[in-house]
């Protein structure tokens, strides 16, 4: 199955949630920054705490022996 079928069967079917802006058409990082500040702003206006947590796993596979991992796939 190409990427367009799966993509096509996934959005006809809704089966990404609208806040899950990976893998979504005319969605990118800044489409979730703008989502997530706006959220963040109206429960700071309603008088409630906002804590954020941000991991950054660009070298994740980095810590991985390679040997290891290609034994794995």
């Amino acid at each position: 199955m190409c990427y367009r079928q799966l993509s096509k069967f996934c959005e006809d079917r809704d089966i990404i949630p609208p806040h899950q802006f990976g893998f979504r058409p005319k969605s990118s990082c800044e489409h979730a920054l703008i989502s997530a500040t706006r959220i963040w702003m109206e429960e700071i206006d309603d008088g409630c705490l906002v804590g954020a947590l941000l991991v950054d796993l660009s070298k994740a596979f980095d810590t991985v022996p390679h040997q290891l991992l290609l034994c794995e796939l």
